[in-house]
């Protein structure tokens, strides 16, 4: 009785397959479709909205971390300085608004407990307000 082993190039191409089949990564949140982004189109729709010099930081960052709303995500945005982690996160914001994935993105900022301000912004009012008290 002989034994039929599969083909290794028959697993090979199967494996191929899968991954070229993966490569529109969903998301695994449900309220986001696989996202296939027209970077033209989004960087226009930035531009629309926002002054060029800002459109172009935007756009960007979020091509460098459109991955966070792909599969949900965000520790890589964990370590980053306070200052660029908000501007990637604007990044993402908008990028979340321009392929209808806004409830994915609020579910990642609350999951990753994502912060949109620095801490120091409470400093400064303190020290504002100590300072006018001395007055």
């Amino acid at each position: 009785m002989s034994r039929r082993y599969p083909n290794e190039n028959e697993n090979i191409r199967k494996l191929e397959i899968e991954q070229i089949a993966n490569i529109g990564v969903a998301c695994e949140f449900k309220s986001c479709p696989p996202l296939v982004i027209d970077w033209r189109q989004f960087h226009n729709f930035l531009l629309q909205r926002m002054t060029a010099k800002t459109a172009d930081d935007r756009y960007r960052y979020s091509k460098q971390f459109h991955t966070v709303l792909q599969n949900g995500d965000a520790s890589t945005l964990m370590q980053l300085p306070p200052n660029k982690r908000i501007h990637i996160m604007k990044s993402l914001s908008s990028l979340a608004k321009f392929t209808g994935c806004s409830d994915t993105w609020h579910e990642i900022v609350q999951r990753y407990q994502l912060s949109w301000s620095t801490g120091t912004e409470k400093i400064v009012l303190l020290l504002g307000s100590l300072m006018a008290a001395s007055r």
